[in-house]
């Protein structure tokens, strides 16, 4: 065993559990770091992968599970205090420890990591459990951190795996409004599948800002104007909790194909 001011080293087999890496880890430390750490080992968090691309270690599952080999160096954070996340939809609560200048992206992987992965990260919406001065609900942006929101000690998050969009369409000449509950990794195709089952119709189009999603593409022409969308998921488009999308029937476009000239009128 080697050991620097800031690493050590700790020999393990393929099959040991991260919970036992963090006793070996605790074993090689200081007095004062296994004081600091007290018996409680969700205090330890481990990170193995490069920058902000990396995985945080899973109590229960072992060395194998992870493509860690030999002499590859895990990261090792001790927090400094511990959160409630709570989960709406089943009124579930969970312990996660943090640091103050950790953001919301690390959050939702330690969240990850505490639910065993039953809600991907890319599927979490995180909001502060109390409103605003104005009354609003403060949606946790991921780049942003524990010290930006004031979340500390004992502060309480609200966790949702999904969230509504508003959904607007012509039938019979009459505006329609529907909304519909989706996950950030939906993809459109199946974002499309909601909807037809909600309003029982069928469409060729969606328009979300500046995007305009066909199925099916018909011509190299087609292609660059309305993009291939259907496989990419909503967070790949931009669309997200509250965001308003309209159902089209088609574009007119001017003789020489260089333009959109209007949209059609919606279905």
């Amino acid at each position: 065993m080697k050991r620097t001011t800031n690493s050590i080293t700790v020999y393990v087999n393929g099959w040991d559990k991260v919970e036992d890496l963090k006793q070996k880890i605790i074993g090689k430390m200081g007095i004062e770091s296994k004081t600091e750490i007290g018996s409680d080992l969700k205090r330890l968090t481990l990170k193995y992968g490069q920058n902000d691309d990396y995985d945080i270690l899973n109590d229960k599952k072992t060395i194998n599970d992870y493509p860690i080999k030999k002499d590859d160096i895990v990261h090792l954070s001790i927090d400094e205090f511990e959160i409630v996340v709570q989960y709406e939809k089943e009124e579930k609560t969970y312990n996660v420890w943090l640091k103050r200048e950790e953001n919301v992206a690390i959050l939702k992987k330690k969240i990850t990591n505490e639910i065993n992965g039953w809600i991907e990260s890319d599927d979490q919406i995180l909001k502060m459990d109390r409103n605003g001065d104005d009354g609003t609900v403060t949606v946790l942006e991921d780049g942003k951190t524990m010290t930006n929101y004031g979340i500390g000690k004992g502060a309480t998050v609200l966790l949702f795996s999904e969230f509504e969009i508003v959904v607007k369409y012509k039938k019979d000449n009459d505006e329609k409004t529907v909304t519909v509950q989706t996950k950030g990794t939906d993809t459109v195709a199946k974002l499309k599948k909601k909807i037809k089952k909600k309003i029982k119709d069928d469409f060729p189009l969606i328009e979300y800002g500046s995007i305009v999603i066909k199925d099916h593409p018909r011509s190299d022409y087609d292609k660059n104007l309305h993009g291939n969308y259907s496989s990419k998921t909503l967070k790949e488009c931009g669309i997200g909790e509250g965001a308003t999308i309209y159902l089209v029937s088609g574009w007119v476009v001017d003789p020489e194909y260089k333009y959109i000239e209007r949209k059609v009128e919606l279905m």
